[in-house]
């Protein structure tokens, strides 16, 4: 009788078993409401559905940084052709080089990609895989070499300073610091834009050393940073084909929306043309000045979407002219200012500019050849304005600013009056606390 009960309760246990698993099959309903079925089929679509707006999202940022370097790398490479017969960037007094030699340049250059490469050892979520990285960077420094080689040795250019070397053109610090600046930014700035910024501002800040230092005219300087660039993305294109990466898809940006909690505040960096409208006579001499060069940084923080406060750092390198006879040394001056910036969007991805800004000029000694007299020495307070137009490159909150500038600097030697200065130029900004 036991065992009788005991297969029994076996069987019975087995049947209902059965017919539950068939319930759960046929009747699934029965245990989960329809509308819950309903529900997590639409949270699953909606999570799918952002995944893909992610990836999506992903590509588009990435493709609008390859047009924003491609912009900046076609931009300086025009520069630096236009300006390489001009020596704007001569060279200086020896008491100038002497106040300016320092050799940090020589491993600033380097930063950006050491800091891309230590960012990947420390896990950070990158652009590439090792291997793929590891392919792109390869080509991308092999062709900024390669093509700089190819032109020192087609170019013979004499440094600043003087002395035998006669390749300087274009720079080959410019050329390292911009390929890793370029690789930084493509391997993180699609997350992480700061980080881009940090790279191009290292890239700038070896430039200007060099500069500082009168190892290179500013041509040089500005052609190197093109073939950094241009290199780069060439390299990470041909690596994108070789590894098969699959096309992005439409871009979904969050465009900015211009209203109370908009502020367009910005960190830029540029470069561009200079101008001194001043002449004047020593004795019975005249003295004027040939187009220049100029490029500093800028940054401004925005209290609501159309005024902010701002300043601004840069140089500027102009060939003087004696009697209409150029001489060897150019006259360069450092010039800092700050004061209030304005903006007015006109759509949601152009903007137009303008500040007004009290400044301070420092003039390095220029010898002149021609006559005994020694331009500069003559530090003091100034005023200035400009204005600007600005791109707005999607997600990434970068863009592209064309500017014109206009300053009234300290007189430079007796009797010359102030020194009125033109500029005009092209910068590449981030804009960090857009809606």
């Amino acid at each position: 009788m036991t065992i009788f009960k005991t297969i029994s309760a076996t069987a019975m246990l087995m049947a209902t078993s059965a017919s539950m698993m068939a319930n759960t099959t046929m009747c699934a309903e029965d245990i989960i409401p329809a509308d819950s079925t309903e529900m997590l089929k639409k949270e699953t679509a909606e999570l799918v559905g952002e995944v893909e707006d992610e990836e999506a999202n992903k590509k588009a940022v990435q493709n609008k940084m390859k047009i924003a370097h491609l912009y900046y790398g076609v931009m300086t490479g025009y520069y630096g052709l236009t300006i390489k017969k001009d020596h704007g960037g001569a060279a200086t007094s020896s008491s100038y080089k002497s106040a300016f030699n320092n050799k940090a340049d020589n491993f600033l250059a380097f930063a950006p990609l050491a800091t891309a490469y230590t960012l990947k050892l420390a896990g950070m979520e990158s652009r590439s895989s090792w291997q793929k990285m590891a392919v792109s960077n390869a080509l991308s420094i092999g062709f900024a070499a390669g093509a700089s080689k190819i032109i020192e040795k087609n170019v013979n250019r004499r440094r600043p300073m003087g002395g035998s070397e006669q390749h300087c053109f274009p720079s080959t610090h410019a050329v390292i610091a911009y390929t890793g600046a370029t690789i930084l930014s493509n391997e993180y700035a699609w997350k992480h834009p700061w980080i881009g910024v940090g790279g191009y501002a290292c890239a700038t800040l070896t430039s200007l050393m060099r500069r500082t230092n009168d190892m290179h005219w500013y041509s040089d300087l500005s052609m190197g940073a093109s073939i950094g660039i241009t290199s780069t993305e060439l390299g990470y294109w041909i690596t994108d084909l070789l590894f098969k990466s699959p096309k992005g898809g439409k871009a979904r940006l969050q465009k900015a929306v211009i209203d109370k909690s908009f502020r367009p505040s910005f960190a830029n960096s540029f470069m561009g043309m200079s101008y001194i409208n001043s002449e004047f006579n020593i004795g019975d001499d005249k003295i004027s000045f040939k187009k220049g060069n100029k490029g500093g940084l800028e940054s401004a923080y925005f209290f609501n979407p159309y005024v902010g406060a701002g300043g601004q750092i840069y140089v500027t390198t102009n060939q003087v002219k004696v009697n209409g006879n150029f001489q060897d040394h150019s006259f360069d001056c450092a010039v800092i200012g700050a004061g209030p910036y304005f903006s007015f969007p006109v759509t949601n991805t152009v903007l137009i500019g303008a500040n007004i800004v009290g400044n301070y000029t420092a003039y390095p000694n220029c010898d002149l050849n021609d006559i005994d007299c020694r331009l500069g020495g003559r530090d003091g307070w100034g005023y200035g304005a400009g204005a600007s137009f600005s791109w707005l490159l999607g997600g990434l909150k970068q863009n592209i600013r064309l500017y014109c500038a206009y300053a009234s600097l300290p007189s430079i030697a007796e009797g010359s009056g102030r020194l009125k200065t033109f500029g005009y130029g092209i910068g590449f900004s981030k804009m960090f606390s857009v809606k």
